[in-house]
């Protein structure tokens, strides 16, 4: 915003030293063709003022470019009673960064073959496209804001997905691809069917997102099942940008 304010006040101090200068014009002269010579300045200097404006902003609040919001954090949680109907949710912490930004597109992957149920608690559903089985691609779903959010405005975006793995044909894992800056991730799994004493450990890789080479999960964290809450439990602060990060677990 002073980066604005300061390309304003530049051309502002220009247009108005020229225009003192008219005035004079105009006083002195005084008919009919001064009159109209002003009236076309003034015409032309409003233009710049509303030229330099727009430039500015589209500049300052990256308008055109992918990034349309800053990612600060995510929750996720994967809740399942009897390992076979699960409740996937996210929760969002964004900023925008465009003028007006009314959606957002939300990126997710489920392995199972059963469709997923998509909702959520906070934003409406819109379009949902499918891309199958591509490697790395991501299905997405459009969710609208109830009110549009306007620059450097912040929003809890909520994704939920129920899930059914009767046929056990589901990875046992959940990831997060970190695309651009993040203050955390946060990941629970919370697995009711296990037994009391149960003595399972989870591990935590990552993953480069994009390389010539095939790439390797490289480990980087192994959890120990909480039998008091039933669940495993994993806090990444500031993860490293071009990178998923994957919790698998054993079924």
């Amino acid at each position: 915003m002073k980066k604005i304010k300061l390309n304003l006040s530049r051309v502002w101090n220009i247009v108005c030293g020229l225009s003192s200068i008219v005035s004079i014009f105009v006083l002195i002269f005084g008919n009919k063709d001064a009159i109209i010579f002003a009236l076309i300045y003034f015409c032309v200097s409003l233009s710049i003022i509303l030229y330099v404006l727009i430039r500015a902003i589209f500049k300052y609040t990256k308008i055109g470019k992918n990034d349309k919001y800053a990612r600060i954090s995510t929750d996720i949680k994967y809740e399942t009673l009897d390992g076979y109907k699960i409740n996937y949710e996210t929760y969002r912490i964004i900023q925008s960064k465009s003028v007006f930004l009314d959606s957002i597109e939300h990126g997710f992957k489920w392995s199972g073959t059963k469709p997923a149920k998509i909702s959520s608690n906070l934003q409406k559903v819109g379009t949902i496209k499918n891309v199958g089985e591509k490697g790395d691609d991501y299905d997405t779903v459009n969710l609208i804001f109830n009110e549009p959010l306007l620059y450097n405005e912040n929003c809890v975006v909520h994704f939920k997905a129920e899930l059914d793995d009767s046929d056990e044909k589901s990875e046992t894992m959940i990831s997060y691809k970190v695309s651009s800056y993040a203050e955390f991730i946060h990941f629970r799994v919370i697995l009711k069917y296990k037994p009391d004493e149960c003595k399972e450990k989870a591990k935590v890789y990552k993953r480069r997102i994009k390389s010539d080479t095939l790439c390797k999960e490289i480990e980087i964290a192994t959890i120990p099942f909480d039998n008091k809450t039933k669940s495993f439990e994993f806090l990444q602060e500031r993860p490293d940008i071009g990178f998923y990060y994957i919790l698998r677990w054993n079924r």
